[in-house]
């Protein structure tokens, strides 16, 4: 698939349900807790594109310290693309929201955050370099002791955005991920879903997307597709038809990147590609840096003395 979501909630908070909805998969769905003892995977098809999603056994207060089924709930979940909030509406969804946030940043993964802009290169010798000190919210004497702590005596610190101690430390962490989540509202009626999405604006600000699983099967795909943060794009050759299959990229990808995702050579030797789809008009020539949007359709064009490797 073009990503892996990992379905994460409470026992019976309804993700054996919204995996058997949305996939072919059919998921043991009971009224006891803990019905899922494995993860179970289904594939959802979204148009074109293929997702897979992952039903993860159940987690709750103390999973990180071995509770219930233990930590391995959180590993599936740290190894996914995505994380999906899965929440049962009908019963104390922020309590159910704090828990899932806590257990999962009790394993080492953050969610819908981002490590600060900065760069550690590792050298033989010179000591500590720092470039951009004054970014650092501490001084440049608890930037060194910070690095230090890490066995970091020798290197080239760059700094490209303000950073406070707490973040430098997270950053030099190796043990932490970052992963874009959502959260899956269920058993939730009509009348109640604005009054809940309110209830979680209030609680955690804009930092979660909330998708009221009620929505019929093709709405549903596609809010949790955009909320992938990914585009489809198209390739074609010149005076050929667009392919049928697309390129799945990340969000903000450039004209470059579809390039690289041919092939690296080719990368290195585009000029400029003609766009159909977001450009003001059809087939508009556009540099290497044009960032894309889903669904455009890209015709690449290389240098003259491009060969491509048999």
């Amino acid at each position: 698939g073009a990503a892996q979501v990992a379905l994460v909630g409470a026992p019976n908070s309804g993700k054996s349900t919204v995996l058997h909805r949305l996939t072919a998969a059919r998921p043991k769905i009971g009224i006891y807790p803990f019905t899922t003892q494995h993860p179970v995977p289904g594939m959802m098809q979204f148009e074109d594109v293929q997702i897979q999603l992952v039903e993860v056994p159940a987690v709750i207060e103390g999973s990180s310290l071995g509770k219930g089924l233990g930590a391995q709930p959180l590993s599936i979940a740290r190894n996914a693309d995505v994380i999906a909030l899965v929440i049962d509406a009908s019963t104390k969804l922020v309590e159910q929201v704090r828990i899932l946030i806590n257990e999962l940043e009790a394993a080492g993964i953050k969610l819908n955050q981002r490590p600060p802009k900065l760069s550690v290169q590792r050298r033989i010798t010179g000591g500590i370099e720092v470039r951009g000190a004054g970014m650092f919210k501490g001084g440049e004497a608890e930037l060194k002791r910070i690095l230090q702590e890490h066995r970091i005596h020798n290197a080239l610190v760059t700094i490209d955005e303000p950073v406070t101690a707490e973040e430098l430390e997270e950053s030099l962490d190796e043990s932490l991920v970052y992963r874009r989540a959502f959260i899956l509202l269920t058993k939730c009626g009509p009348l109640d879903l604005k009054e809940k999405f309110k209830l979680l604006e209030r609680e955690f600000g804009g930092r979660f997307q909330t998708i009221a699983v009620q929505e019929a099967g093709e709405g549903l795909k596609r809010a949790i597709f955009e909320n992938l943060d990914l585009i489809r794009i198209y390739t074609k050759r010149p005076d050929k038809e667009q392919a049928k299959r697309p390129l799945v990229l990340p969000k903000g990808s450039t004209v470059f990147d579809v390039a690289s995702a041919v092939h690296k050579d080719f990368a290195r030797e585009l000029e400029f590609a003609r766009v159909w789809g977001s450009t003001r008009f059809p087939g508009q020539q556009v540099p290497r840096e044009y960032a894309l949007r889903d669904k455009d359709i890209v015709e690449l064009h290389a240098s003259k003395s491009y060969s491509p490797r048999r």
